[in-house]
């Protein structure tokens, strides 16, 4: 039994030169509000960033290390995170089944927000890049 290779989607098309380098500059912005302590800010930035290319590593690792340093490393996230991640979580359950890829990112990078080592929802996402050949 062979794996059966990605479908093609219109969302997962190569990223062109003008959408890269406006990219680039939203990652930019996003690393210099780090800098300053502006977590939150970063984090809608970086959100941007993995919503339009989620197949970017360096993007997700760096969305990723600004949820930690908001959360100062706490390895819970945010005060009842796991209630407020429920529903994230159906939503990106439900985006995967239709195919809604941008819905998927934006509800994973919301939940991710509450608790950024939430493994439901990490797991969602994984499965999400794989239907994508990410």
């Amino acid at each position: 039994m062979s794996k059966e290779p990605p479908k093609p989607s219109p969302f997962n098309r190569p990223i062109s030169p003008a959408a890269r380098l406006r990219l680039q500059a939203v990652f930019d912005r996003a690393q210099k509000a780090v800098e300053r302590g502006d977590y939150e800010y970063a984090n809608n930035l970086y959100t941007d960033c993995l919503v339009e290319d989620p197949g970017n590593l360096i993007y997700l690792q760096q969305f990723l290390a600004n949820l930690a340093k908001k959360h100062g490393e706490n390895k819970k996230g945010a005060r009842f995170s796991g209630l407020k991640i429920k529903g994230a979580r159906m939503s990106i359950g439900k985006a995967i089944d239709k195919g809604r890829w941008e819905n998927v990112f934006r509800a994973g990078t919301s939940a991710l927000k509450q608790n950024p080592w939430d493994s439901g929802t990490l797991i969602l996402l994984a499965q999400a890049c794989g239907k994508l050949g990410y």
